[in-house]
Parts: structure tokens; sequence; C-alpha cells
């Protein structure tokens, strides 16, 4: 079974087409993405792409495996997006329990701008 890192790492090798821009953009090393790759068509028992000395080749299978794994990338980061934005905002009621000379004092400034930011 694929994984989604795997995935999103080839996708990034077939969009820039080697193996080193698809590594710097990506942060991880040339090696790492070389095996991962390797590992991926392993697990496909597929050749996704063709490998010169000099050249990177997306075979018939890797071109239409890649548009998929593109998607499916960008189908999870949407959904870890959207996860993750709902959970940024506050979404029930705020109880202060607080001496009023406290609150009044200390908290005033604080919560004003959490009554502005939410």
């Amino acid at each position: 079974m694929a994984r989604l890192d795997d995935m999103r790492i080839f996708a990034k090798v077939a969009e820039t087409g080697g193996f080193s821009v698809a590594a710097d953009a990506l942060k991880l090393p040339k090696q790492s993405v070389s095996r991962r790759i390797a590992t991926l068509e392993a697990a496909l028992r597929t050749r996704l792409l063709h490998r010169t000395t000099r050249t990177v080749a997306v075979t018939e299978a890797g071109a239409a495996y890649a548009i998929k794994c593109a998607e499916v990338v960008r189908l999870a980061d949407d959904a870890n997006a959207n996860v993750m934005s709902s959970t940024a905002t506050p979404s029930s009621t705020l109880r202060i329990a607080a001496d009023p000379h406290f609150a009044e004092t200390f908290l005033s400034e604080v919560l004003f701008d959490y009554a502005e930011k939410y």
C-alpha cells in the first residue's frame, strides 16, 4: 500500500522532472527521495520513472499515477487545513471566575483583546 508521503514525493519528482529539484523543494536529502521512490515502485510492482545518469523521465504508468497522486495530496492538504482552521477559532462560552478587582486590574486588557479577536 502506498503511503501519502511517498505519493507526495513521487508527485513532486514527476512535476519537477528530477530528484534533486524535488528534494530541494521538499527539503529532503536526494538519497531519501530516491529511496522512497524505489520503495513506492516496489510496493506498486511497476516502474514509475525511467532513470539514466542524466535524466529522469516519467513512464506512461507513472504519468497517470502522478496526476492521481497530486490530486490525493491536494485533497489531504485541504482536509488538514480545514480541520486546523475549524479548531483554531474558539466556539464555546468563555467563563472566568476571578475577584472583580483582580479581573479589572490584570485581565481587562487580555479579555478585551480576546473579545476583539474572536
